[in-house]
């Protein structure tokens, strides 16, 4: 087998917001993306390297119906081309250490974040997945149901909305078991013991 025969067969097909991207689109993993970011060099602004990063750990996850904040998204895939095109000849390197091809996973990375791009501002939403045609077809419906009226019985929130609120009610489940053991050591006055119990998950 020729090794261009090889390396199509590994290719994933990558969608976002229902359209199919260019090959090797949500490949930043191989491309070391992560390496170029510093995720604490904006840890007091709203966004920065850390939400990029948390799409690198997302953006090629394999079945699984992804999506961001169409804002935060944008932001995100400007800051990865920045990075791919100051760091082409190194990121280039790097894939040629991997694979053979490496110009057309570099190109097809690019290609990609210009679509991805494109199809945010043109839809306000990102929605994405790596996978099979049904999973495909999974993406499409979250888009549809997430586009309704919340009231209605058919809405469901993006992917990301309901990461974000179920991390959150998990750790403010952690807070509260902790804040009762807190006022079961007998160190704490009973006004402040019956306070804490109070709070409940």
């Amino acid at each position: 087998m020729r090794a261009d025969e090889t390396k199509t067969l590994e290719v994933t097909p990558f969608y976002f917001n229902g359209e199919l991207m260019p090959a090797w689109g949500a490949s930043w993993s191989l491309a070391g993306v992560a390496d170029f970011l510093d995720p604490a060099s904006n840890w007091d602004e709203d966004y920065g390297h850390r939400d990029v990063w948390l799409l690198s750990c997302s953006i090629d996850h394999l079945g699984t119906v992804e999506s961001s904040d169409p804002e935060a998204f944008i932001y995100c895939v400007q800051e990865v081309l920045l990075i791919l095109l100051k760091n082409r000849e190194e990121i280039i390197r790097r894939l040629e250490s991997q694979r053979s091809g490496a110009p057309d996973v570099y190109a097809g990375m690019v290609a990609a974040i210009f679509e991805m791009r494109k199809l945010t501002e043109r839809d306000r939403c990102a929605f994405w997945v790596s996978g099979s045609e049904q999973d495909l077809m999974s993406l499409r419906e979250w888009m549809r149901r997430s586009r309704l009226p919340e009231a209605s019985p058919d809405y469901l929130k993006p992917p990301h909305q309901r990461r974000k609120e179920g991390f959150l009610k998990t750790l403010t489940d952690l807070q509260v078991k902790s804040l009762h053991r807190l006022a079961q050591d007998g160190n704490l006055d009973k006004a402040l013991r019956k306070a804490l119990y109070s709070i409940q998950v």
